[in-house]
């Protein structure tokens, strides 16, 4: 029995038990959109609603605006690499007591990630038959991973990771920025969370 077939069968089922399931179900698409994501054969990208909102905000015009931009981002982090690097210098304006002044550098920066979210690379669906690659990179302002896999003999990336590098962080030397304390106990909590890491590690 097919997929469909055996939907189908189903439907006719709950119809006869006067379930009406037909406004909440999608069959035989090409694309579904949910959670903020689309999700197709050709990968993952962000929902076009989502981006269109953020290819529309305006520059901000005080703190509460820059807040609600980073939010709006950081949402859609996993599509966006080197997440905390670009947003260094907007963040710098959320500083406690620092008068907010918006420069052409965090225009710059502002614009940047805009146009990477507008981007029509999709991020691969994560196949646990695949090994992967992990690479990281920090700066003084920010960590990022990149998690990929190769699809086709060519490396791409499933996810982007990044966060900003705490006050103590920032006076590490490059090297121990990479390989930064507790990085084990940051891995495992990512692990923790990730339903496709759990159901597949090693027992």
């Amino acid at each position: 029995m097919s997929m469909i077939t055996g939907c189908v069968r189903f439907w006719e089922c709950a119809g006869d038990q006067g379930s009406n399931l037909t406004d909440k179900c999608v069959v035989a698409s090409s694309e579904l959109v949910i959670f903020g994501e689309v999700i197709s054969s050709e990968g993952v990208k962000p929902d076009p609603q989502n981006v269109d909102a953020l290819k529309e905000f305006p520059p901000p015009q005080c703190k509460q605006d820059l807040l609600r931009f980073i939010g709006m981002v950081k949402y859609l982090g996993c599509f966006i690499p080197k997440l905390s690097e670009c947003t260094t210098h907007m963040r710098e304006l959320l500083q406690k007591g620092l008068i907010f002044i918006w420069t052409e550098a965090q225009q710059h920066r502002f614009d940047e990630v805009k146009s990477m979210l507008c981007s029509e690379q999709a991020l691969q669906f994560y196949d646990p038959r695949l090994p992967i690659q992990v690479s990281a990179d920090a700066s003084t302002h920010g960590l990022g991973a990149i998690l990929q896999q190769k699809h086709r003999e060519e490396q791409k990336p499933v996810s982007y990771a990044s966060r900003s590098t705490t006050d103590t962080e920032s006076q590490y030397a490059p090297i121990e920025r990479v390989f930064w304390p507790n990085i084990q106990k940051d891995i495992d909590d990512k692990v923790g969370w990730c339903s496709a890491c759990l159901q597949y590690q090693p027992n």
